[in-house]
């Protein structure tokens, strides 16, 4: 049997508990004393369930007129996305200030609104529903039944129910109705809106079990018995929940003090059981939810009610809500006063994250199970409270809250028999009324919505048991870890059977489980339904496959890195929690099943196939390895390093900040229906065919911006002109590759990334180039020296006239002309280049003349015969007449075309002979050019000794614009000046001063 000791080695801090001692340490005072204390849950106490969905919000209904609830404001959608799944509330005060179609002369809600508010809720990461309230103070029954049929359908899934007005037990003293005003007639009004909602919005199910489009409320402000239980009763099979808000206290007393906050709420518990317990005497199938809450009314307590003492009354406060039977609440806010709002924002975007929300994340974190009364004892009465949920296995996680500002408490907690660790987290702050600089999981909550927080330590577990001292103003998370079960297959495949586990035991929603033991048989195995654990890890010899489902994972993610075979998970997949995968880097892990959850998901190594469909909303995050999409994905990817592909279809943003984006395999279409962007060191891989035209795409995208590096893949064929490539389909394009590899398509050619910003097209274009060789000198028959482009050699001469050189333009060097007597036993030269580029066509040109009198004048009746092998093709003809164009050398600035041939092999060798025509006994040569309209490197991999480099352009390729660009490997090219529309000979001068070797080429801009 492996051990099971580095499994889930990414997805656990381990510390000694000397180091949990620091961690703590960093809030403790030593000015207080240290209390002992126990805490224990009771084995005959179930609890009550804990609500999947219990954190929520609660914002004013005139926000839907702003910019704050709109995709645009990624700030919100982050944030949110931290404490998913739960409920979204719109109402409060201005649910009855705003009504549809602007009746009663009031602010109008209006389509476009409702429909980006949907568009709002849709892309909030985890699942998210939607209170949505509807004006009752002016509304008619008409107006009423118009604006919830299209909420409803707008909305769609994520609507939770209705609610109809907002604190009607306050109408009689607001204005809104008179002061007689009494429930009955509210109830009156209310059914009438009620009615028409039902009668107009279609798929409406209000007896279903609580499934389609409901009725909530009343809404009520605090008329526990005169509002919200009678309406329980009176609306029992039409509404799905009762709802009514609760407060501290008024935020404008003097006795609205963290001090009050803090002290234990007598009334909470006895308004909370009354209610539920009216919404389970009604058969309420959402129970009753606290809609509307916070610190104190009125805007909150100014510095207290944005406080740090705020995030651990809000645990206080949550807990004790769900201990008497709600099933969620509401914090409200808005806005960036110093009162309350969990959630501070300037009407566009979030700017701080309030203590409030602290405690909400920490509430988000607690795993399924049931919610269980604690047994607390205290050595001394101090403001130590704790609660637990107890989980399927037995195990208990717990929170332990220290609201004491110097004393620390050390206590002894049990966390279940089955408990062999503890993951801690800790919420801290330095003081109580501090508005910043507290952490949880030991980081800030950013206002972008990121939060790179999490478990901080591993604690030991002996019997189930454990100790640990909590600092003031502290509160800690312990999650329980219960021992590895492993898998045999001994019995059946079947997941429930006792005896294909070893020693019996059946895992547990806290377990490890551990597929390592050398199994039988019945390496397929089966999950019955709703299955929970905290991690799987996949070591077994033969491929593991696990069917059926749903199975949840939680913060032991997925380990296969010992795995001697790939994997498939078909079951149903649940991210119960963050976490990370490990595979190793020769397996893969295919999960074909529906994916479900809001966890983030960090794939580290290895590859996962997700084939099947993806509604998962957390952040998945390709850190290494390779993630296959070949099926569809909700929530946004982000690419660290290691590779996105696949032929799936992802709704989620798309980031590569590293890494590679590669659809496929070969030129197939990955789909991302949201927006992508590549980032500086990031490369997208496409993937083409230069025989067929076809190549891997992205499609379906809302936008695109570019960056990073553009690699191209040819399966096969030659690339050509006008060949054109669409590699992304958007709605709009912006931003720029900074490179692209290879640098072009082949010799002659060059890429056009002009309509990626248009189409998302990647064209292929001719780039044009002059290549000229300048004057060599000639020492022993060879040139040794000069610029040319390319080095070529002569033979075939007796002496060197040191004296002269061209001035044909591009002849820069202070080489000689090159000369031969007609008196020799061969009158002729040859010229042979060092590399040209086979079947390439180019044209020969030559800057040469006689000795006449004057001496070395250039004669017009020169003749001379050519030869060549290597060659393919030729139009230089046997005989041709050469000349130049001045009385004498210094003005011998003229290039004679010869004709043109295209080489079969790099170094072709060319023999110029005389004929006749010289009025002297010599002849001389003073360079040769090798011109080629589609060449493409120009450099020689080293310049002349004086750091000279020049390029000539003809007239022939006038109306252009180039690029000289330089480069010493080929791949990565620098411009180091541009040339617009040459009409004529123009010469560049390139100076390399470190002597290395470059290349150069100029590239025809578009």
């Amino acid at each position: 049997m492996k051990k099971a000791g580095r499994n889930f080695l990414l997805n656990r801090i381990c510390l000694v508990l000397a180091g949990v001692a620091v961690i703590l340490s960093a809030a403790s005072s030593t000015r207080g004393q240290t209390v002992a204390a126990t805490v224990s849950f009771s084995l005959t106490n179930a609890g009550l369930p804990l609500n999947s969905a219990f954190c929520g919000l609660s914002y004013d209904k005139s926000l839907l007129t702003g910019p704050l609830f709109t995709t645009a404001d990624a700030s919100m959608t982050q944030t949110l996305g931290q404490i998913s799944p739960a409920v979204l509330r719109v109402g409060a005060d201005s649910v009855d200030t705003t009504c549809w179609n602007g009746l009663g002369g009031l602010t109008p809600i209006t389509p476009a609104e409702v429909d980006a508010f949907a568009s709002f809720v849709k892309a909030l990461p985890g699942n998210w529903r939607v209170i949505y309230g509807i004006n009752m103070s002016v509304n008619t029954p008409q107006n009423c039944a118009a604006e919830a049929a299209y909420a409803a359908n707008a909305l769609g899934s994520k609507l939770l129910g209705f609610e109809i007005g907002n604190e009607p037990d306050e109408y009689l003293n607001n204005g809104i109705r008179a002061t007689n005003y009494t429930y009955a007639q509210f109830l009156s009004q209310w059914q009438a809106l009620a009615g028409a909602i039902t009668n107009a919005a279609s798929g409406w199910a209000v007896t279903n079990g609580g499934n389609g489009w409901t009725l909530t409320g009343p809404v009520s402000a605090y008329n526990t018995s005169g509002y919200t239980i009678p309406f329980a009763g009176n609306e029992a099979g039409v509404i799905s929940m009762v709802t009514q808000h609760y407060y501290r206290g008024d935020g404008l007393l003097p006795s609205a003090t963290m001090a009050l906050l803090l002290t234990p709420d007598t009334s909470l518990p006895g308004t909370v059981s009354s209610i539920a317990s009216a919404a389970t005497a009604a058969a309420l199938p959402q129970g009753y939810r606290v809609d509307e809450c916070n610190s104190y009314y009125g805007g909150g307590s100014a510095n207290i009610s944005d406080a740090y003492g705020t995030a651990l009354w809000a645990l206080d406060f949550m807990f004790t809500c769900a201990l008497n039977g709600a099933q969620g609440v509401n914090f409200h806010g808005g806005g960036n006063t110093t009162g309350y709002t969990p959630i501070a924002d300037n009407g566009t975007n979030v700017v701080q994250v309030r203590a409030v929300y602290y405690g909400l994340k920490m509430f988000s974190l607690l795993p399924a199970g049931n919610v269980v009364p604690a047994t607390v004892s205290l050595a001394s009465n101090i403001n130590f409270t704790a609660y637990g949920v107890q989980e399927d296995s037995g195990a208990v996680c717990a929170v332990l809250n220290n609201k004491e500002t110097n004393d620390s408490v050390q206590v002894t907690v049990n966390l279940g028999a089955v408990a062999t660790a503890a993951q801690m987290m800790v919420l801290t702050g330095t003081n109580l009324n501090t508005t910043n600089g507290f952490t949880l999981g030991g980081a800030t909550m950013n206002a972008n919505g990121s939060w790179t927080g999490g478990y901080q330590s591993n604690l030991s577990v002996a019997n189930g048991q454990l100790t640990i001292t909590v600092p003031p103003m502290t509160a800690v998370l312990l999650n329980p870890v219960t021992a590895p079960v492993y898998w045999t297959g001994a019995s059946s495949d079947l997941w429930s059977d006792s005896g294909s586990w070893l020693s019996n035991a059946l895992p547990s929603a806290s377990s490890d489980v551990i597929f390592s033991y050398p199994a039988t048989g019945n390496f397929s195995n089966v999950v019955p339904h709703s299955t929970t654990v905290n991690g799987l890890s996949i070591q077994e010899t033969g491929p593991i496959s696990i069917s059926g489902g749903p199975l949840a994972i939680n913060v032991g993610g997925v380990d296969m890195l010992s795995a001697s075979a790939n994997a498939t998970i078909s079951a149903r997949l649940v991210l119960g929690a963050s976490q990370n995968w490990a595979i190793a880097p020769n397996r893969t892990l295919t999960v074909s099943g529906a994916m479900s959850g809001s966890g983030n998901l960090n794939l580290w190594q290895g590859t996962v196939q997700l084939s099947g469909t993806n509604s998962a909303t957390g952040v998945t995050t390709v850190n290494n390895g390779t993630l296959m999409i070949n099926g569809s994905m909700s929530g946004p990817v982000t690419v660290v390093g290691g590779t996105l592909t696949g032929t799936g279809a992802l709704t989620g943003a798309v980031t590569v900040s590293g890494g590679t984006l590669a659809p496929g395999p070969g030129t197939a279409t990955l789909t991302v229906n949201n927006s992508l962007t590549l980032q500086s060191a990031g490369s997208f891989l496409a993937t083409v065919n230069a025989t067929s035209g076809a190549c891997a795409q992205i499609a379906g995208l809302t936008s695109v911006n570019y960056g990073g590096a553009l690699v191209v893949s040819n399966l096969g064929g030659t690339f050509t002109s006008g060949m054109r490539f669409k590699l992304f389909s958007a709605a709009g394009y912006s931003g720029a590759f900074a490179s692209i590899y290879p640098s072009a398509p082949s010799y002659g050619l060059g890429w056009d990334t002009s309509t990626l910003t248009t189409d998302g097209t990647l064209r292929v274009k001719s780039i044009v180039v002059v290549q000229t060789t300048n004057v060599m000198e000639s020492r022993s028959g060879n040139s040794t020296s000069g610029t040319s482009i390319p080095a070529f050699s002569f033979t075939g001469f007796s002496s060197t006239i040191s004296s002269t050189k061209s001035t044909a333009p591009g002849c820069t060097s202070p080489g000689s002309s090159i000369f031969t007597e007609t008196t020799s036993p061969t009158p002729s030269f040859t010229v042979m280049p060092n590399y040209l580029i086979p079947q390439t066509p180019y044209t020969v040109a030559v800057s040469w003349g006689s000795m006449s009198t004057p001496q070395f004048q250039e004669s017009s009746n020169l003749v001379v015969q050519t030869a060549l092998t290597g060659v393919s093709s030729t139009s230089i003809p046997a005989l041709s007449t050469a000349f130049a164009s001045g009385p004498g050398d210094a003005t011998n600035n003229t290039w004679v075309t010869v004709g043109t041939f295209t080489p079969t092999v790099p170094n072709p060798t060319l023999t110029f002979s005389y004929v006749s025509g010289l009025a002297a006994n010599r002849w001389y040569v003073d360079a040769v050019q090798f011109i080629s309209g589609f060449q493409l490197i120009l450099g020689s991999p080293q310049i002349n000794s004086n750091g000279v480099f020049s390029f000539m352009f003809t007239g022939g390729i006038a109306t252009s614009s180039y690029a000289i660009q330089s480069s010493t490997n080929l791949v990565n090219w620098n411009t180091v000046e541009t040339v617009n529309n040459p009409s004529g000979p123009v010469q560049i001068v390139l100076k390399n001063p470190s002597g290395a070797a470059y290349y150069y080429r100029a590239v025809q801009s578009q």
